[in-house]
């Protein structure tokens, strides 16, 4: 486990380390944004290949298919481990970015990654502040970048926690599909452990989208429990329901 731990995070520091001028200059490089997070997408995909490699990960993915090809979506899903972003990132194809907690944007190097790759920074202790984020996400994704949230709130035991309705306004606000993404298996590769790195099995599940433009505000109102009910089928009975470990995301 020591020498898996060092190796990941070598690979993951180095890569993010080394190509840290290249997202710096990436808004210069290209006049069209869409392309600017491309190119970082690109950069950071070959890094974490590089690194799941390191962390022996066993990733299965089904549904790769209903993933959106020529339009913009909400990816909603399941929230396990930091590992999450990660295997996102690896599986999806395609520029995307992340609702993450505030704190990360004081984060040298790492927040401009994030801001690089289009990520939103919301203050869940602040309404007015997450209400700020939350308008900032909707308009990203009227101007055509997808963007994931987990409507949890936080990383979870493995056992998913009640969706939260205010994160699917990402979607039905701005009309955007909604793509459901069950993660099974990353809190045994990292949260299970401390912030040692063991070996597991990973499993994604990719279902189809959800279309949210004409959506009634009954079916708008049922949309958390529709969209856990689409995540949760593809996990074990037995992690469906679970407890929230205090650690936010």
């Amino acid at each position: 486990m020591f020498l898996r731990t060092v190796r990941t995070y070598f690979a993951l520091v180095s890569g993010v380390l080394l190509n840290y001028r290249k997202v710096l200059k990436a808004g210069k490089k290209f006049d069209d944004p869409l392309a600017a997070r491309k190119y970082v997408y690109d950069i950071a995909s070959g890094i974490i290949e590089k690194t799941l490699d390191r962390a022996g990960v066993e990733l299965t993915v089904t549904g790769e298919e209903n993933i959106p090809k020529d339009r913009n979506f909400v990816l909603i899903g399941n929230h396990q481990s930091m590992v999450d972003i990660l295997v996102i990132l690896h599986t999806i194809k395609r520029p995307i970015g992340f609702v993450a907690k505030a704190e990360l944007k004081k984060v040298p190097v790492l927040r401009d990654w994030m801001e690089a790759l289009g990520c939103v920074f919301m203050n869940r202790s602040d309404l007015r502040e997450s209400m700020k984020a939350l308008l900032e996400g909707i308009k990203m994704v009227k101007e055509g970048y997808s963007l994931c949230i987990f409507p949890e709130g936080t990383r979870t035991d493995g056992k998913m926690l009640e969706f939260k309705g205010g994160s699917f306004k990402l979607a039905t606000k701005s009309g955007a599909p909604i793509l459901p993404i069950t993660i099974d298996g990353t809190n045994r590769i990292l949260e299970d452990n401390g912030m040692w790195i063991e070996k597991a099995e990973v499993r994604l599940t990719y279902h189809p989208i959800i279309e949210t433009k004409g959506m009634s505000k009954e079916e708008q109102n049922a949309l958390s429990e529709r969209v856990q009910d689409i995540v949760g089928s593809a996990l074990k009975e037995e992690f469906r329901f679970g407890k929230n470990k205090n650690i936010d995301s």
